[in-house]
This record gives structure tokens, C-alpha cells and sequence, in this order.
């Protein structure tokens, strides 16, 4: 609770020596960018962004676009690339030109001056006129403009080794046919076994019961309030806590915390389903199981209704960048954010699925993945994504997913029931919020 209260009182202090300061001049006129001007401009990166910036840089239709603009990635690891731009927004000064925001942070950073309005001074709307309308609208400030254009998203859905899975009788129509959670309850008992015959449990269902906890919930990212309430409708939140009490009280998870050692090594061996965002298969391939190329395959949730949302980026211009360097940045933005190539590159370089809705039916969306084994993994996503309701984001959800994050966790060692740390979460969040 203090971690979280502390979060909050940082965020509006930073909210107010930001805006008495630096916030964007309405009216101020932005020099154009000048075509004979050779530009170098940081852009602030986290996760696979690096890799997708330099491969984006690399082709043809950049470089006859751009052919003065250079792109310097400012690498970083998730927690520190938004830890510093909480920082650097509440100074007013070092962020980057341009700066990839995640899903999860958008909802704080518009609205509190510390992006550029793209609406009024530039053609943000037509940029976005094709993007996914739920990823476009979190990034609205409370007078509907955009600070902010999506350039990936991604659908919830689960992975599964389906070599692991028909090792113990589960066969891969089975798993993809998964209608709901008490389909895959009756699944988990069985991926959960001793493959060895030593008398110990070796290989589990998933990693972790958190990888479940925030899927009925649009990956933690949005959707906390109904009619001004916190963590309503209750039936929703208790829902995905009853969720988590189940996993662990069958022991049908392995206890492995997300991105630990034994969990990356675990995909091989010790857990047969990863719950998590279409993102994942970049990973997966690029790094973490680049051996288990063909043995992977993924799935919709086990649901009635398998749509959410789990994670998605932003690329935006901070009201900080310099006047000279905003059209360009602008440009940029445009350009990452709506361009064919520039999606497209993304989506072969590392998985980032395509927020532009016309690239659906290109011929790509049907191209077989070879990491998956040739499933046409791609439309399935797109399929999803068209269904994706909007989610409403506030300057709040930082905060309620850490008290959220207690709640689960009370849960899962056995410190509260389901009803107990639903009510506290409650408790702790009306505390926050007024």
C-alpha cells in the first residue's frame, strides 16, 4: 500500500511542477521540418524497440523517406525506461525526442502536460483513421485529443509446447478448443504430473498463477473502475481471484515468478501453457526458445468471449522536445505508427502486431509462422483484435494494478481469502483515488 500511495503522490507531484512549467504553449508556431537539415533524433526504447527501430532504418522505403533523418535508439530495460520518463517528465527536461511508452503507463502520462497535443497542430487523426479504435482511444486526453498514436498491440491468447501437452494425453485439437476456464481446469489437472516416475510433480500446467490473474481483466491494463467504483463489476475482479485460488490450491502450477531463470528455462520442460499477449512469439523466437521452433502453437483463451487486450505501445513526442525538432518528430511518429513498411518490418523483426487494421488482409496475416509450425498464427490475432472492446485508462491504473498485484499475491501464499483480499484491495483503492 505505501509502494503504491508513494507511486501516486510522485506522479502528482510531478504532474504539478510539470504543468506551472514546462506544459506546451497553445498557438506557439513549430518551425517545419527543413529537407536540406540533416536530423538526429534520440528515441527512447524498451523491450524488442531497438531491434525494431534499426530494422525499420535498414530498408528501402525509410531511406527514400527519411533520407535526412537518423534514428539513435536510448536502450532500456522496461522498469527503467518508465521509471526515468516518470523522472525526466516531472524535470520538465531529458526525455528523448521521440519516447515508446507501454500500454500500461499511457493512461498516466496524457492528460498531465507532459505530451505533445498531436490533434490540433498536426493531421494525428488521419494518421490513426486505420489503427485498432481501442488502442487509438486510451491515448486521448479528457478533451479528446490525442497525445499519443499506438504502433503495436496485442490480443491475449495462450501458448502451449504441444509436444508437452500430447506427452500427456492432451491432443492439440483439445487444447484449442478450449470453450471455458473449467475446460481448462480439467486440461491443467492433466498437463500436471511426474513425467519421470521419481513420485514428484516435474512438469506443470502453467508457470505461475499470475499469468491468469490479469486475462479476464485485459492484461491489467485498463477497465478498473465501473460507474466511478474501483475494482467493479465485482463479479469480474472475483472472478479472476477465484481463478488464481484454484491453480494453486490444485498445486497445478510450477511457482515460477515471470522472466526468473527457471521460468525462461522452464518453457522447455517444467510448464506446458503460458497465458500472456500475442507479443510473446517474439520473444519466444527471438531469444528466450529459439530451439522449440515448431513445437510451439498458440490458441484463444478458454473462454466463451476470448477477447482482451494484453499489452501495446505508444510512440509520442514529449511537450519537451525542441520546437526545430517537433515536425520532424511528428513526422517520425506518423510514420511508425501508420506506414505499411514500417509495420510490417516491425511485425518480422519481432512480432509487434500491427495496430493498422487495413494490413489484416494483406497477405502477410496469412503467411505460416515457421516458429509455430506453420500455424497461421496471424489470424487468429487479427481476429481478436477486430473484437477488442475500448478500455478506459486513468491516471489511477499504475497504482490499482500494485494493489491488485497484492491481492493476488495474498491469495496465492495462502494469506487471505478470495473475499478478504477483494475487500482490501477495495479499502486500499478508495484511499488512493480520493
Amino acid at each position: 500500500m505505501k509502494k503504491a500511495l508513494l507511486v501516486l503522490l510522485a506522479l502528482i507531484t510531478a504532474t504539478t511542477v510539470f504543468a506551472n512549467g514546462q506544459k506546451e504553449e497553445k498557438g506557439k508556431s513549430v518551425p517545419a521540418m527543413d529537407p536540406n537539415k540533416m536530423y538526429e533524433l534520440n528515441i527512447g526504447c524498451f523491450g524488442d524497440f531497438e531491434s525494431i527501430v534499426n530494422a525499420i532504418q535498414a530498408t528501402d522505403d525509410w531511406k527514400k523517406t527519411f533520407p535526412n533523418v537518423k534514428l539513435v535508439p536510448q536502450p532500456a530495460d522496461y522498469g527503467g525506461h518508465h521509471n526515468r520518463l516518470v523522472t525526466v517528465f516531472a524535470a520538465g527536461d531529458g526525455a528523448n525526442t521521440l519516447e515508446y511508452v507501454d500500454f500500461g503507463y499511457i493512461g498516466q502520462f496524457v492528460s498531465m502536460g507532459y505530451l505533445t497535443n498531436l490533434s490540433d497542430k498536426y493531421n494525428a487523426e488521419e494518421v490513426v483513421k486505420n489503427s485498432a479504435k481501442f488502442a487509438v482511444d486510451n491515448a486521448r486526453n479528457f478533451e479528446g485529443k490525442l497525445e499519443a498514436m499506438p504502433v503495436d498491440l496485442a490480443p491475449s491468447v495462450i501458448y502451449y509446447n504441444v509436444e508437452l501437452a500430447e506427452a500427456s494425453g492432451v491432443s492439440q485439437a483439445q487444447m484449442e478448443s478450449m470453450q471455458t476456464w473449467d475446460d481448462f481446469y480439467a486440461i491443467a489437472a492433466k498437463l500436471t504430473r511426474d513425467t519421470d516416475g521419481d513420485g514428484a510433480i516435474d512438469q506443470w500446467a502453467i508457470p505461475h498463477p499470475t499469468d491468469i490473474s490479469d486475462v479476464p481483466l485485459n492484461g491489467g491494463k485498463g477497465n478498473w473502475f465501473k460507474n466511478g467504483k474501483p475494482f467493479e463489476p465485482k463479479a469480474k475482479f472475483m472472478g479472476a481471484l477465484n481463478m488464481v485460488d484454484k491453480v494453486r490450491s490444485n498445486g497445478w502450477d510450477a511457482n515460477f515468478g515471470q522472466w526468473s531463470g527457471e521460468w525462461t528455462s522452464g518453457i522447455y520442460k517444467s510448464f506446458v501453457i503460458f497465458p500472456t499477449g500475442a507479443w510473446m512469439l517474439g520473444h519466444l523466437q527471438n531469444w528466450m526458445a529459439p530451439d522449440l521452433a515448431g513445437k510451439i502453437r498458440v490458441a484463444k483463451l478458454p473462454a466463451k468471449e476470448p477477447v482482451a487486450s494484453n499489452g501495446g505501445s505508444y510512440i509520442t513526442v514529449p511537450t519537451s522536445t525542441p520546437d526545430d525538432l517537433k515536425d520532424v518528430a511528428f513526422k517520425v511518429a506518423a510514420y511508425l505508427a501508420s506506414n505499411d513498411n514500417a509495420q510490417k518490418t516491425a511485425l518480422k523483426a519481432s512480432g509487434a502486431f500491427p495496430v493498422k487494421t487495413t494490413l489484416y488482409k494483406d497477405s502477410i496475416m496469412s503467411e505460416p509462422v515457421e516458429y509455430l509450425g506453420g500455424q497461421k498464427a496471424r489470424e487468429i490475432f487479427a481476429e481478436l483484435v477486430l473484437k477488442i472492446p475500448a478500455n478506459e485508462v486513468t491516471q489511477f491504473d499504475a497504482a490499482l494494478l500494485s494493489v491488485w498485484r497484492t491481492a493476488v499475491s495474498n491469495i496465492i501464499n495462502g494469506e487471505a481469502t478470495v473475499d478478504e483480499a477483494y475487500n482490501a484491495a477495495v479499502k486500499e483503492a478508495l484511499v488512493l483515488i480520493q
